[in-house]
């Protein structure tokens, strides 16, 4: 489980430097890459990430992301983090390619996290299961499987999905958007796997809970 996760989203790298040591460090990290030049030298010293739990991914345009590049580029981009050695790389169902890339991480001791996204709707909970089903035919260490609440009840499938996954393998699910809010806190109260979460009010995502928000919510389920 990797708990409370801090996304860091800028398109070049010196930025991305520079949020990493805003950070706590006892708070995980992503990093998206998705706007960074593919050309462009990904190097981030060991330190920064080393001393923390990472996850380094990169989200596509159909996965709401920035990437719109090619196969052969993605592969080459996700080689390049791989080789900076993180806990975790975050890979999309989407991307061609995806098992090559879960199997190149594996191969250099990587743990993975195979993941869904939808930005612009949240399917039934029979098709969020054969979502769930075929990723966890992959074997990834983690499943992630997130989508946009149009509708309150979008997060009902969403929790529907959370209580029958849990305990079989480690998973984080949740609805993007003002009104998947609420899918975020029963995520974080079922145990999911990441919790996304924000330094300030500008996140990576719409409805993403802020660092003081997660703590609060934290001593409310410790209390409970």
């Amino acid at each position: 489980m990797i708990g409370p996760c801090i996304s860091i989203f800028y398109s070049d790298i010196p930025n991305i430097l520079k949020s990493l040591d805003k950070i706590p460090s006892q708070l995980a990290i992503e990093i998206r890459l998705d706007r960074v030049d593919p050309r462009e030298e990904v190097e981030i010293p060991r330190e920064l990430i080393h001393n923390r739990t990472s996850i380094l991914t990169i989200r596509t345009v159909d996965e709401g992301g920035y990437y719109d590049g090619g196969r052969d580029e993605i592969f080459e981009l996700y080689g390049k983090a791989i080789r900076l050695n993180p806990d975790y790389i975050d890979v999309g169902i989407g991307i061609e390619g995806h098992d090559r890339i879960l199997k190149l991480a594996r191969d250099n001791g990587i743990g993975t996290i195979l993941s869904y996204h939808n930005p612009l709707e949240t399917p039934s909970y029979r098709e969020l299961m054969e979502i769930y089903r075929y990723i966890d035919s992959l074997n990834p260490d983690i499943i992630k499987i997130v989508t946009y609440a149009e509708r309150p009840e979008d997060n009902d499938e969403i929790v529907k999905l959370l209580i029958k996954t849990r305990g079989k393998r480690m998973v984080t699910a949740f609805c993007m958007g003002r009104i998947g809010r609420i899918s975020r806190i029963y995520n974080l109260l079922l145990r999911g796997a990441v919790t996304y979460i924000s330094l300030g009010y500008r996140g990576t995502a719409e409805g993403q809970i802020t660092l003081d928000e997660y703590l609060e919510l934290k001593e409310v389920y410790r209390y409970v």
